[in-house]
């Protein structure tokens, strides 16, 4: 795992419910253009290669944005990226570091309850997959390519898009491998909140 504990710019987000009924255990995000977490990357966050990220996530509602979005405003060319899509989808899309954005991986995201989702990009082998609750439910080969990784990571909002997260998520952990589903599940119990 990257940066054990990494610390979050957090703008009008509330400590909520986690998965595991306990107060607090997670941060909730409303939906709105100044509700997010910045994470600054100053390299530890930058996988370039292979990476999986894991986490919990709440979805609220029919809204569509970001759920962890590498680069944070629109001036930047788009970057590796995890969102809710329109059509209340997880939506995950790698990015190379000159913008070129690639196929991506979609699966329907059911709102009101708790997720254990993981996204993956393995360098070695060019292919991208999204996990749902320990069972694999997309997979797109998308070519071999350094990961645009490089830049601080936003959870709810992407500056200049009118697209924003409302739910919840907790446990995040980002990991410069693409892990098989026995390792999402074995480190399902960090962070659960």
């Amino acid at each position: 795992m990257l940066g054990s504990q990494l610390d979050g710019i957090a703008s009008n987000v509330q400590l909520a419910t986690g998965p595991k009924g306990n107060a607090g255990g997670s941060y909730r995000f409303m939906g709105t253009s100044n509700s997010y977490i910045e994470l600054p990357n100053s390299g530890g966050l930058d996988t370039m290669y292979s990476l999986t990220v894991v986490m919990w996530i709440y979805p609220e509602g029919p809204t569509d944005g970001p759920i962890f979005n590498y680069g944070t405003s629109t001036s930047n060319l788009w970057r590796v990226h995890f969102w809710i899509a329109t059509g209340g989808n997880f939506f995950f899309r790698p990015a190379d570091r000159q913008g070129n954005m690639y196929s991506s991986v979609t699966s329907p995201a059911t709102s009101g309850q708790w997720h254990y989702v993981a996204v993956s990009y393995d360098y070695n082998t060019g292919v991208a997959r999204l996990w749902i609750d320990g069972v694999e439910k997309g997979k797109e080969t998308v070519g071999v390519f350094q990961l645009a990784t490089d830049l601080n990571v936003r959870i709810g909002v992407k500056t200049g898009d009118a697209r924003y997260f409302k739910g919840r998520v907790t446990g995040i952990q980002v990991y410069n491998v693409a892990l098989n589903r026995d390792q999402i599940m074995a480190v399902k119990t960090r962070g659960e909140g």
